[in-house]
């Protein structure tokens, strides 16, 4: 459902969405796994903020957890740990804030060549 939310919001301001949904569907899956969103009566909610003509940010607000978002370094064996990963090298930049609490909200700000799959040479907005 966040997936074809996201779709439908960039098609209306004309980027395409590659990239930025594989971004969402890893920030809502970590939501899911690793917050209270995951647990029964838990919500995610899914923001997606132009900021201008160039730069998206793709958010996922979670009810928080004990932990915070962090960078894991997986092995070749390991069945997960490489969602964050992804993130950072698709998303311009990534982050999260704490609000409301324990609430948490991780984003991640999209280029207009990211979201069309071809990201500048250094990665700069």
């Amino acid at each position: 459902m966040a997936r074809q939310f996201v779709k439908m919001l960039l098609t209306v301001i004309g980027s395409d969405s590659g990239d930025a949904l594989l971004v969402l569907t890893e920030l809502a899956a970590n939501a899911v796994r690793h917050t209270y969103s995951g647990l029964p009566g838990g919500h995610i909610r899914v923001r997606v903020v132009r900021l201008n003509a160039g730069l998206i940010r793709v958010e996922v607000l979670d009810d928080g957890s004990q932990s915070l978002p962090t960078l894991r370094d997986a092995s070749l064996s390991d069945a997960c740990g490489r969602g964050l990963r992804l993130v950072e090298e698709l998303a311009s930049e990534w982050g999260w804030r704490h609000f409301g609490g324990q609430r948490c909200a991780v984003w991640a700000l999209m280029n207009a060549s990211a979201l069309h799959g071809q990201k500048g040479e250094n990665g700069d907005v």
